[in-house]
């Protein structure tokens, strides 16, 4: 099987910190393949590393190592860990960077990082992801059984991500009227404002069309995909990952409205 580790961070690409995270990988384990998810994460915004890692991770083959360090807390008395589901192992600050792998995977075994023998010499307070999460990443992809990295621990960090919640009309007439309420979780880098509600919670016994979608008192219509919507015009789909997204055909979402993470959103059928 390919021996494989992605590198997710908010290093950016103008100093040499990801090289120095593969060159510590590569000195431990020089067989394995490194993909980099992306290292443009704006710093210190564990909210949108944890969407951005949920919606990679599962497109690997079994067996590859994620290891994500988005990681203001470097330093402090945060922990490190090793979370291991039956098809992938995680690797990186205890912050709830894997807050929504939780989520999706519900099978996991977590483990606080703290055998020193794993790391690369003696680790610094300030770079864990080269001293510590690379170098436990390619132990791992080299034989080492993700337990040796220290005890099983159930008190992991999740980030309060809430679920999107349908309310229906108390007394109306049409028993399929109401609303669903979300919120937004991140923008991409063309404006499109993805939201936490899922496909799944729209109502199959109405058209798409006869739903409409609100945000920071705009209303918009629902299209199927981004060249259906009018220039100018807001406008909701189901995105790639089976999320509602807000758009503008050709423009800027987050810029027109001035949408941002944590906005309310709600659709109403």
């Amino acid at each position: 099987m390919r021996k494989i580790i992605t590198l997710l961070s908010d290093f950016g690409s103008n100093d040499s910190y990801v090289a120095q995270m593969k060159g510590v990988v590569l000195g431990i384990c020089p067989d394995v393949n490194i993909v980099d998810v992306t290292h443009s994460i704006e710093p210190y915004d564990i909210m949108r590393a944890a969407v951005a890692l949920a919606q990679a991770y599962a497109y690997f083959p079994p067996g590859t190592v994620h290891l994500a360090v988005v990681d203001p807390g470097v330093g402090t008395g945060r922990r490190g860990i090793v979370a291991v589901s039956r098809d992938y192992v995680f690797v990186g600050p205890d912050n709830g960077i894997f807050s929504l792998v939780y989520k999706e995977l519900k099978d996991f075994t977590v483990y606080n990082i703290t055998n020193e023998k794993l790391f690369f010499k003696r680790p610094g307070a300030t770079f864990h992801g080269r001293d510590v999460f690379a170098p436990v990443s390619a132990r791992i992809c080299a034989g080492a059984a993700p337990s040796e990295a220290g005890a099983q621990i159930d008190d992991y960090a999740r980030l309060d991500i809430p679920d999107a919640k349908i309310h229906l009309d108390a007394g109306s007439r049409a028993p399929n009227k109401g609303h669903i309420e979300g919120i937004v979780l991140y923008l991409d880098r063309f404006g499109n404002a993805a939201t936490n509600i899922e496909e799944s919670l729209l109502p199959k016994t109405i058209a798409i069309e006869n739903l409409r979608i609100a945000c920071k008192g705009r209303r918009g219509v629902f299209k199927s995909c981004y060249a259906e919507g009018a220039c100018g015009e807001l406008c909701a789909l189901t995105g790639s990952f089976r999320r509602i997204e807000l758009f503008v055909n050709r423009g800027n979402a987050g810029d027109a409205l001035g949408i941002k993470t944590g906005d309310k959103v709600e659709i109403f059928f």
